[in-house]
């Protein structure tokens, strides 16, 4: 009650508003605070902490900045290439790696790739292709919202049974990316965009583990156990552990995904009608024009099928993106204008981290350490932690980078007869196929994370589900064997 004679004091509402502000922040703005905090920590940590007596400073500085570069992936602190360039603003303020080195990682194969798929995919889209391929895609495979997400996850994954994964997603990624587009402007807040291109991205490595024709890390680590024991396995013998496994966690991993990322369309009706509208508007261009274009299109599919791995699939899709500019299918400032130039700077600096990692030392010395802890392990326990090592180290560096640089330590444990090579280089070698998290693990999780619909703390723990599932699995099955 106001008592007589007193004048009550008058707030303005402005003035309450940002008191309140002040006193009570926002969740996203916690986490802001949160991350940064943690990312202080993290920085404080490398810069007072002393190095352990068996790693360089130049290894301590790589861990520092790949710590630094996690932190800020998986708190999305700043977008992801944002990470990768304070990643190298790390590595070469401490010497680290020198600029040149840099350079050669901006430019690396892989990158150069990714920036091809990226452009063929401008390509497609300006001649109204990939609204078309989408539409029938729908229309036969995908009449629902849950039948295109099954039908894309078991797609990638057999494709990529007898096709490079990267491959697999290079096709698969312009026409997802495209519906997805589509269904973000009907439904601001679904999170079924995400959810597409995990499945995608998910299902291509899942099935990238099956044979040799999936990547060059199984034909690499078969390599290395040949120079070490002087046996190999044949293709069918690979495949016979590796169709069953990527079957299995790829039944798991789909379950997974429709848990965390779960579906929240009914059906494609505003979808097919935004698509139908593109695919209208680009039919501007000219028959001809959108011919040669798929033409041009189907040479570099061919081109990476048939010759890939002896030419290069990185000259082949840029071959292909001077072809489609030289005969005037997309013209340059429209090619620009509608690459994600972002992804260079991502995986070139992923890539350049992993490599620093390699060549300081720093996974050697973590692969030396491990080395004598096994001594006095069980069979299951030891088989258990190459697995697990290499499930962790597959998002550190490339795939083919963890079986170089950690099956060789894999193969020194064996020299104790726990277990025998050939399971030392499956439980590896499978293990690194495993990639789902971080952007320098595989050119499809980099892919994505390159998109605005998927972060890395988006991946995190389905990921780390599916490594644990794919790891027991794994694990048990070998040493049921006794490989």
């Amino acid at each position: 009650m106001i008592q007589p004679g007193s004048i009550p004091k008058i707030i303005p509402a402005g003035a309450i508003q940002a008191r309140t502000a002040v006193l009570r922040l926002s969740p996203v703005a916690w986490e802001k605070w949160l991350a940064a905090g943690l990312l202080l920590l993290t920085a404080t940590f490398f810069l007072l902490a002393e190095p352990p007596r068996a790693l360089n400073h130049s290894a301590w500085w790589a861990l520092g900045a790949f710590s630094v570069a996690a932190v800020l992936w998986l708190t999305h602190l700043v977008s992801p290439y944002k990470g990768s360039l304070a990643a190298l603003l790390i590595l070469l303020s401490f010497q680290v790696v020198s600029p040149d080195r840099i350079a050669v990682s901006l430019v690396h194969p892989v990158v150069l790739f990714l920036t091809g798929v990226f452009m063929l995919g401008a390509a497609l889209r300006h001649a109204g292709l990939s609204e078309t391929i989408a539409i029938q895609l729908i229309r036969r495979w995908g009449t629902t919202p849950a039948r295109l997400s099954g039908f894309l996850f078991g797609f990638a994954l057999v494709a990529s049974f007898v096709v490079q994964e990267h491959l697999v997603i290079a096709v698969l990624f312009p026409i997802v990316l495209n519906i997805v587009s589509s269904i973000r402007a009907q439904n601001p807040l679904s999170a079924y965009p995400r959810h597409l291109l995990v499945v995608t991205a998910w299902g291509a490595v899942i099935g990238g583990v099956a044979t040799y024709l999936g990547g060059g890390r199984a034909l690499l680590a078969n390599a290395i156990l040949t120079d070490y024991a002087g046996i190999s396995y044949t293709f069918w013998e690979w495949a016979a552990f590796g169709v069953p496994l990527a079957l299995v966690t790829g039944l798991a991993g789909y379950a997974v995904i429709r848990k965390f990322f779960p579906v929240d369309l009914t059906d494609f009706s505003r979808t097919l009608a935004a698509l139908s509208t593109e695919q209208a508007e680009t039919e501007k261009i000219s028959g001809g024009r959108r011919v040669l274009t798929g033409l041009i299109l189907l040479l570099v599919l061919a081109g990476w099928l048939i010759g890939g791995h002896e030419l290069g699939y990185e000259k082949i899709a840029i071959t292909g993106v001077v072809l489609l500019l030289i005969t005037g299918c997309i013209d340059a400032p429209t090619l620009i204008r509608n690459t994600n130039w972002r992804i260079i700077l991502l995986y070139g600096g992923a890539i350049a981290l992993g490599s620093a990692l390699t060549e300081t030392g720093a996974s050697d010395w973590f692969g030396q350490t491990l080395h004598q802890l096994t001594d006095t392990l069980s069979p299951a326990a030891l088989a258990a932690i190459l697995a697990g090592v290499a499930l962790v180290g597959t998002e550190l560096m490339s795939n083919a980078a963890t079986v170089s640089s950690f099956l060789p330590v894999a193969l020194m444990t064996s020299e104790g007869g726990l277990i025998s090579p050939a399971l030392a280089t499956l439980a590896v070698t499978f293990s690194t196929g495993f990639a789902f998290i971080l952007p320098v693990s595989t050119p499809a999780i980099a892919l994505i994370l390159s998109t605005d619909e998927v972060r890395v703390r988006d991946l995190l723990l389905p990921g780390i589900t599916i490594k644990l599932v794919a790891g027991l699995v794994l694990v048990s099955v070998l040493l049921w064997l006794q490989v």
